[in-house]
């Protein structure tokens, strides 16, 4: 699971990286076209966007010429091209949507980090335990023990990092130790939030009264 997850998010980051790369070309360009300059010029400009993002081709296989228009409708928001912004972000949601259900998988039952659960709320992170360093190496018994996550994991509102250094309680595991006070700041700070729960709570109210059995 680890190796998918490092893959959603090597993706995730890379989509976002691209579609910020063509805005900012985009951006240049169109700032270039303002000065003054002949026509054939300006289209030389929007060409070499084109080719930088090795497109030319795939643009004139839809369009006759090289219009400025069609080349930012091309380049920002044409969901057939793979290389648009509109693809981009796209792509880079669906990593994310990934990661997040790979995160809800830890706070779940087999999960490392089920204290994390909270009343109320889907919840999704990631623990992690380290040995503290001393000197040029590292101590025998000093650690320290996190806990990142997000939630509603639906709808995530809030993100909540935790660290416990050297826990005293002779358990040091970021599940055992770090996840309970993430569940209680995200039940607190949700609620403060007005956030409607999105898991169903089981009533602990006993809404029917057994008869009581007449004795004679």
């Amino acid at each position: 699971m680890l190796s998918r997850t490092a893959d959603h998010l090597f993706w995730m980051a890379r989509y976002i990286e691209r579609a910020e790369n063509t805005a900012r070309m985009l951006d240049i360009n169109y700032q270039m076209s303002l000065l003054p300059q002949s026509s054939e010029q300006a289209e030389q400009g929007w060409r070499g966007m084109l080719s930088i993002s090795e497109l030319t081709g795939e643009f004139l296989r839809r369009h006759a010429g090289v219009n400025p228009r069609e080349v930012m409708d091309f380049m920002v928001r044409d969901e057939s091209n793979p290389s648009s912004i509109h693809s981009c972000l796209r792509a880079a949601r669906e990593n994310a949507r990934a990661v997040r259900d790979m995160l809800a998988m830890a706070a779940q039952p087999g999960g490392t980090a089920t204290r994390a659960q909270t009343m109320g709320y889907s919840v999704g992170g990631k623990s992690g335990t380290a040995r503290k360093q001393e000197g040029r190496g590292y101590a025998g018994n000093k650690y320290r023990a996190w806990f990142v996550g997000i939630a509603p994991i639906s709808q995530p509102r809030i993100v909540v990092a935790v660290m416990v250094d050297e826990p005293g309680t002779g358990v040091y595991y970021g599940g055992e130790v770090a996840a309970p006070v993430f569940s209680q700041v995200v039940q607190q700070t949700l609620h403060r939030l007005g956030v409607l729960p999105d898991i169903e709570v089981q009533s602990q109210i006993q809404t029917s009264i057994p008869s009581e059995v007449e004795s004679f």
